[in-house]
């Protein structure tokens, strides 16, 4: 190692004693301020992962809250080719099956209840309405026996009366002259009738009289109170009646209603049960996962499985529980980066996000069939495709469900298995809270996010693969004067001032410089610096041992080779200490920008760039 390091430094050292002309201090390196237009990026590692991550889940319900719902039975291999339609995992279906058997019976017993309800309802219908008419005839009978009587039978009786009244006053009338007469005729100096006669004659009128009396007072009986006797019976036999139809009409409402709300009940009972019935039968049918189209079977892996929290492995005889993801055949031609970007640049990458907008096409769906004639078959179907059918119809009509506002930030994609095969992409998704950390970094805060890869042309890319994404986040946009981040000295304490040392008339001089935006290795100068200025790479090594440590500056990074650049001042963000070495950063590089507006701060460790020394560590040799 000591003699590659002793090569390497000959080598740099002849290519700086060649290249630039020798000055005061043949051990800075120089660098000459130049205009260029700055891209501020996001470097991060991740894996490949399918765009449509759409695992199946176990459907089969738990008994318990938490607990297991059923237990492997079978499942083919992780990372098997398969066609569609191939069984891919089988659930175990021995207790659903006898669920069914006993759901069966349940849906019998509620059906025939469903029945001998509406039977009920039918009968009582019919009998109350019979009811009803029975009584109304009862009312048209009694108003035609009182219309019978009053135009009737009260007219008959009265004329008839009437008349022999009148024949009594014509017998009256004829008596009394026959009386007079015989009375008369009866005197002694007449005697033509004899006294007996006279008598009689006087008697038959008094019989008359009494005649007259009688059919005058059958008259006012009649008219006064027979008349108002079968008036008053009469119409209080159509009140009855009447008062009869009002009840049973009350009574046929109330009991339709009763029997026609029991009906419903016993219907809605039997439904439940037909619907759990289906249920089960459809759980059944899930227990069995066949491929959607041809690919690759991938197993699903917890994110906490690499710190050996996970529960539920895919194998035969696990327990699994409802809701639980198990296994998927994804688009190979359609995949994404799973990378975590950390919480400094959030606000920046979160924003730059595909911006998606929800058209609502399945609420709409379940609107409309909740408008059904029938409320009660509405809510059955509104409830059936709420709990079943959402996410399937979802799904398939994903195009449908969302819309593309606006796509995300690009980036460039670098798949570790293909290195010279830079590819296309997008800030897709990101995560709106923090994931969980492992427990070496346990108080960083990183945010998952995924880069969809545009290039579908690209064959040979398998989830798992590692790959490497650089997300342009800004970019200056016109060229503007740029400073190497290892020529900085200052912290965030200074906001976006730093120091430099520029060389003036040969000789190194510290100037105070104001800073712009800045990404992994360069920042823009506002103002302290001109175009063409020499500024030094490595300014630890004209500071002394108090101004090291007052810039936060370690002994050993001055003792790096040629090749070796200064660290800038410590960043904002929080990371390891990155290390630099023949013009490169190492794998731990790019912790934290320098600590201005429109820098980089607080980025994790990343791959390799160009650029010399970490934004916010320290430099130092790499071996």
């Amino acid at each position: 190692m000591g003699a590659l390091l002793a090569v390497a430094g000959t080598s740099l050292g002849g290519w700086y004693f060649l290249g630039r002309r020798h000055g005061a201090r043949p051990d800075l390196i120089l660098h000459k301020i130049k205009k260029e237009k700055l891209q501020i990026t996001i470097t991060e590692r991740g894996s490949l992962e399918p765009a449509d991550n759409t695992f199946f889940t176990c459907k089969v319900k738990s008994k318990t809250p938490g607990g297991a719902a059923t237990s492997i039975r079978g499942v083919i291999d992780n990372g098997s080719l398969v066609k569609k339609g191939d069984k891919i995992l089988e659930l175990d279906d021995s207790a659903l099956q006898d669920q069914r058997d006993q759901q069966k019976i349940l849906v019998y017993q509620a059906k025939a209840d469903w029945k001998q309800a509406d039977l009920t309802l039918t009968i009582n219908r019919l009998t109350n309405e019979a009811l009803v008419g029975t009584n109304q005839t009862k009312v048209e009978v009694s108003k035609i026996i009182l219309d019978e009587y009053l135009n009737g039978l009260y007219v008959q009786l009265r004329l008839d009366l009437q008349n022999k009244y009148d024949m009594s006053q014509s017998d009256l009338f004829m008596w009394q002259e026959r009386s007079v007469w015989s009375e008369r005729m009866s005197r002694p100096e007449r005697g033509y009738v004899t006294v007996s006669q006279a008598e009689a004659d006087e008697a038959r009128h008094k019989t008359a009289e009494l005649t007259v009396q009688n059919f005058k007072t059958q008259l006012h009986v009649l008219d006064k109170f027979t008349r108002e006797k079968f008036r008053t019976q009469y119409q209080g036999d159509i009140d009855e009646w009447s008062r009869q139809v009002r009840l049973a009409q009350e009574k046929l409402e109330k009991q339709v209603s009763l029997d026609d709300a029991v009906l419903r009940a016993k219907y809605a009972i039997y439904q439940t049960q037909l619907s759990r019935l289906q249920e089960i039968e459809r759980e059944i049918d899930d227990c069995i996962i066949r491929a959607p189209r041809d690919g690759m079977v991938v197993y699903y892996v917890e994110e906490r499985a690499r710190f050996g929290q996970a529960k539920g492995m895919i194998a035969n005889g696990e327990l699994v529980s409802e809701g639980q993801k198990l296994i998927a055949v994804p688009d190979m031609k359609r995949m994404v980066v799973n990378a975590r970007i950390h919480e400094a640049m959030y606000d920046k990458v979160s924003k730059g996000a595909d911006r998606i907008r929800q058209t609502g096409f399945s609420d709409t769906i379940k609107g409309l069939l909740a408008l059904n004639p029938q409320p009660l078959d509405g809510l059955f179907a509104y409830a059936a495709f709420e709990l079943d059918m959402e996410p399937a119809f979802t799904n398939e009509h994903a195009d449908e469900e969302k819309i593309l506002e606006r796509p995300g930030l690009d980036a460039v994609v670098r798949v570790n298995a293909f290195p010279d095969r830079p590819l296309k992409g997008h800030v897709k998704f990101v995560a709106p809270a923090p994931s969980q950390t492992d427990f070496f970094n346990s108080d960083v805060k990183v945010y998952q996010t995924y880069i969809a890869v545009d290039d579908e042309s690209m064959e040979g890319l398998r989830p798992g693969m590692d790959a490497v994404v650089t997300i342009n986040v800004d970019s200056t946009p016109e060229p503007v004067l740029t400073i190497p981040l290892q020529a900085l000295l200052g912290g965030a304490d200074m906001a976006n001032k730093r120091r430099c040392f520029v060389m003036v008339d040969g000789h190194p001089a510290m100037r105070d410089i104001t800073l712009g935006k800045a990404n992994e290795t360069l920042a823009e100068i506002v103002e302290g610096l001109q175009e063409g200025d020499e500024v030094v790479l490595n300014p630890s090594l004209l500071l002394s041992d108090k101004e090291k440590v007052k810039y936060g500056v370690s002994a050993s990074s001055s003792r790096g080779g040629p090749g070796a650049g200064q660290g800038g001042g410590r960043g904002m963000g929080k990371g390891g200490r990155g290390k630099s070495g023949r013009g490169k950063s190492g794998p731990n590089g790019m912790q934290g920008g320098p600590g201005m507006p429109g820098g980089a701060p607080g980025m994790r460790g990343g791959p390799r760039s160009q650029g010399g020394a970490a934004p916010g560590g320290k430099a130092a040799a790499s071996p």
